[in-house]
């Protein structure tokens, strides 16, 4: 098998499992997935937490908030639920959000942790009791 994989040649037929307009539809149902408000001003928070920390060049942009707001919505719609909790977003941030940040110079140095900050973050992000 990988000697035809790694010639190019395939020896078995590969189908699809959805199609374009099953992920839409998906999309579609994850979009529908309620968020409180409670909700939104933890992520507001801490995206904000993200702008405040030295340690990183710049914070989260509004584009990286609605990618939050959104991946949490996925993970509440895999869970069969229809409403966002703030686990939901804490499962998610961290993927959500390191790639989107840069450390200073000064924290490279110290060979400091993206992930390690955002945990702290989280922590410090005032959770919704709803």
């Amino acid at each position: 098998m990988q000697k035809n994989f790694l010639s190019g040649k395939l020896t078995e037929e590969i189908t699809g499992i959805c199609t374009a307009q099953d992920i839409l539809a998906l999309q579609g149902r994850v979009e529908k997935v309620m968020v409180s408000d409670g909700v939104i001003i933890y992520v507001q928070d801490i995206v904000e937490l993200t702008r405040k920390e030295k340690q990183f060049l710049l914070g989260a942009s509004p584009r990286a908030m609605l990618a939050l707001f959104r991946a949490s919505q996925a993970k509440a719609f895999l869970q069969e639920r229809d409403f966002v909790k703030p686990d939901d977003v804490k499962a998610v941030a961290i993927n959500v959000l390191h790639h989107r940040l840069t450390l200073t110079p000064e924290a490279k140095i110290r060979k400091e942790s993206t992930d390690r900050l955002l945990g702290e973050l989280l922590l410090r992000a005032k959770v919704p009791m709803e």
